[in-house]
């Protein structure tokens, strides 16, 4: 009976160490599905899905799926969840993701962008798309305090809109280099 809990404590601890992100910058467009994604319930059970295509949505941003979160019921709310990230050693950690959601007679899906530090942290809402947004659209987010555990994660809201569209996310350091060979002309 140990040796089968060690055992399987070993393969959680792999399984994590795997899906732990340190290479940037990362990009996610959803083509192998959700994967190495959670999802994370605050109200009714409406789970972020992957498309192809979707009410308003006729086809992805990038390449040919994307993640979208449906109406179901009005009021479920759902976090979809990255994979942990070490952006401890990045100077400028940023976020930028396409996004869509149009309004249905004026219900309007919504999307907040949260991050924690650590698995065990609170998550702190950093930024709130409200608007009706037909095309799709790129938003920048900068990511505040950075860590070697730090996880994002997209809420969406179900307010009776059309499906909310999320896809092509990238995460890296947004950092301009130091100038080289710079010359100064004559006088």
């Amino acid at each position: 009976m140990k040796r089968l809990l060690f055992f399987l404590m070993a393969m959680i601890f792999a399984i994590q160490g795997w899906t732990q992100i340190n290479t940037f910058p990362w990009n996610e467009s959803f083509e192998a599905g959700i994967t190495n994604w959670t999802q994370s319930y605050v109200s009714g059970s409406t789970n972020w899905a992957v498309s192809t295509t979707a009410n308003q949505i006729s086809a992805a941003q990038d390449g040919v799926s994307f993640a979208s979160f449906t109406h179901s019921t009005t009021g479920n709310t759902t976090k979809l969840v990255s994979p942990e990230f070490d952006i401890s050693a990045l100077i400028n950690p940023t976020l930028f993701f396409w996004y869509t959601q149009s309004d249905w007679g004026g219900d309007q899906n919504t999307i907040k962008v949260f991050y924690r530090a650590a698995s065990i942290d609170a998550w702190t809402e950093i930024l709130y798309l409200s608007s009706n947004t037909p095309s799709w659209t790129m938003a920048q987010v900068a990511l505040p305090s950075g860590s070697a555990t730090y996880q994002i994660a997209f809420e969406g809201y179900d307010d009776y809109g059309y499906p909310i569209g999320l896809d092509n996310i990238t995460l890296m350091d947004l950092t301009c280099p130091s100038p080289t060979a710079l010359s100064v002309p004559a006088a």
